[in-house]
């Protein structure tokens, strides 16, 4: 019978995975990918809710501080022209002091300007001052006002915030042009107000807990901050209010960095997120709308984390998800091994049956899911029906088939082997003096041993013949040493013998005849589609089965005799003894044949 080697070469790259792994690797990614999307789906909600939060109070804020702040400064520009109209009038200039200090004390208290100048366009200069408690009025003459390129009628001018050293404060400068309708030129109005005037809109502008709004010039003055540190810092001819990088320690102070971790938010007006030493903190601020040309900076900041409530439900539901999925992940591995655990003892079952050890082994367990209890219970049927076929069939050929695929059923061929043929002499003799029963088990026990030495020895057993024993070596795996495999069956075998000497009654002793030959024969599947066997065929299973019959004359009354042809004593290896017995002329060989006796 020919046959192919199942076998994978070794050129091939082949990687395996226990099935717990793919399994637990399996369900593993399936639970990370749905947990992944929800996490991505949870946190793109939270972050958009966390935004829109950002957004509608920035919204809400911006519009109250701005709307502060304009209606502040617009007020006091009406007040403010409408002082300059007031002190500025011929009959009022003309009035007594006492009556002027009067009216400016009166006007003070309606307005924030501190001081207000009114210059003529032939120079004459009118000085009102409005501090509260110090108001009084003055007149000199100036060189007239010249109109800067570029301006016209109520052209507004804002100049940066100055030091008083005689007042010891800090003021904003307004400059008006105006067009007298009776005189050629212009008159100019220049109105100061005191920054600190801006701190009592700071405590209006508050909307929420932890708001601090600010006001900045040019952004990078800070003109009013709820900072302690805004009040701490001297006010200075050179540094009339603190600059941006003087607030060290506040958020106020890295305002403009924009770090790599500053993000920006979608709103008409600017409003960021950055990380600072004091945490993420939400920055929002827009200049004025309706006084342009006032270059103010109105916003707040303010900690991001209070607009959390979203990121800390994710978090939580983040650590909820985790937490599942760890636990999904052990579940899986525990489910992994309980299904793995039956499919690796069919497994192991499969390697057993692939070295045919099957007798007497536990079957395959039931289990509770339908497709494993069908192939264990399928399983189970073949390995009984193998374990039977087995006892039918030489083991060694049974592995072979089991290990190659057939290509012919038919095919036979021409091989060197060693055949054995043994037989108990005067068995018929032993036989009746026993049962039955007896017999059968004393011969059953005869051939169990004579088995285990020739498979011990990577024999075939090729038949039973009564009380004998016929088997070869070099097939269906071939070996190199055929003829030294079946001479050291032969010395087990007498050594079993030997061991049982003293076991039985003299009249039931048994004695072993072994006849030895090497030679080309024909080997394989003999026989139809419904019986074959595989089997050897040719002048040397005759050969040596009658060497065999030779031991008879040769020494009937040794417990073991060995005989071997001439042609298996030329392959034997130097260590097993040899001694020629003679030339015998062999039923069905025309010329005498050379014995010798190797045991």
């Amino acid at each position: 019978m020919a046959i192919r080697n199942r076998k994978h070469d070794a050129s091939e790259a082949y990687w395996r995975l226990p099935i717990t792994w793919v399994l637990a690797g399996a369900f593993g990614f399936l639970m990370i990918a749905v947990a992944g999307t929800m996490l991505f789906f949870v946190t793109a909600t939270a972050e958009r809710q966390t935004g829109r939060m950002m957004r509608e109070i920035g919204d809400l804020i911006m519009d109250r501080s701005l709307e502060i702040v304009e209606e502040f400064f617009a007020q006091e520009e009406k007040v403010g022209l409408i002082v300059a109209d007031i002190m500025s009038d011929p009959q009022i200039m003309s009035a007594p002091a006492s009556l002027q200090n009067h009216l400016s004390d009166i006007l003070s208290r309606q307005t924030a300007i501190d001081r207000l100048t009114y210059t003529y366009p032939d120079g004459l200069q009118v000085m009102v001052h409005l501090a509260e408690g110090e108001a009084f009025n003055s007149i000199e003459q100036t060189e007239p006002p010249q109109l800067p390129e570029g301006a016209g009628h109520e052209s507004r001018f804002w100049h940066p915030p100055y030091f008083d050293e005689e007042l010891q404060a800090t003021y904003m400068r307004l400059v008006i042009y105006i067009q007298p309708e009776d005189q050629a030129g212009h008159s100019r109005i220049t109105v100061d107000y005191p920054v600190r005037q801006l701190e009592d809109l700071l405590e209006r502008m508050v909307w929420r807990t932890g708001q601090q709004p600010f006001v900045l010039f040019n952004n990078t003055m800070v003109l009013a901050s709820t900072e302690p540190l805004f009040d701490e810092i001297p006010h200075t001819a050179e540094k009339p209010v603190p600059r941006i990088e003087d607030m060290t320690g506040t958020s106020l102070a890295h305002i403009w960095d924009y770090t790599e971790n500053s993000f920006r938010l979608p709103v008409e007006f600017g409003a960021h997120v950055d990380v600072t030493a004091q945490g993420p903190v939400l920055f929002i601020y827009a200049p004025l709308k309706r006084h342009s040309q006032l270059p103010l900076q109105v916003g707040s900041y303010m900690s991001a984390a209070d607009f959390g409530q979203p990121m800390t439900i994710l978090n939580r539901v983040a650590f909820l998800a985790l937490g599942v999925l760890l636990v999904g992940l052990v579940a899986i591995v525990f489910i992994g091994r309980a299904i793995g655990r039956p499919i690796r003892a069919l497994s192991r079952k499969a390697l057993e049956i692939q070295d045919l050890d099957i007798e007497g082994a536990p079957r395959l367990p039931r289990s509770h899911l339908k497709e494993l209890d069908e192939t264990n219970a399928s399983f189970n049927g073949a390995i009984g029906a193998l374990e039977a076929f087995s006892r039918y069939v030489p083991k060694a050929l049974v592995k072979v088939l089991l290990k190659r695929d057939f290509l012919g059923l038919k095919n036979t061929e021409l091989r060197q082997l060693t055949i054995m043929f043994t037989d108990i002499a005067g068995f018929t003799t032993v036989a009746s003096k026993l049962s039955a029963e007896e017999t059968t088990q004393l011969l059953n026990k005869h051939f169990e041993e004579m088995s285990q030495c020739i498979v011990a020895t990577g024999g075939t057993i090729d038949k039973y013949l009564g009380d004998g024993v016929m088997a070869f070596w070099g097939a269906p795996e071939e070996a190199l040493d055929h003829v030294d495999r079946a001479v050291k069956a032969v010395e087990l075998i007498h050594q079993k013998e030997l061991s049982h000497a003293n076991e039985h009654d003299e009249g039931q002793r048994l004695r072993i005849r072994i006849g030895v030959h090497t030679g080309t024969v024909v080997v394989g599947n003999i026989g139809s589609t419904e019986r074959m066997d595989y089997t050897v065929i040719g002048d040397a299973v005759n050969v040596a089965s009658r060497l065999q019959e030779l031991g008879k004359e040769v020494d009937s009354n040794a417990t073991v005799i060995a005989l071997a042809s001439e042609e298996t004593v030329r392959q034997m290896s130097a260590q097993y003894p040899r001694n020629l017995v003679g030339a015998f002329e062999l039923r069905g060989r025309e010329q005498p044949v050379n014995v010798y006796r190797i045991l």
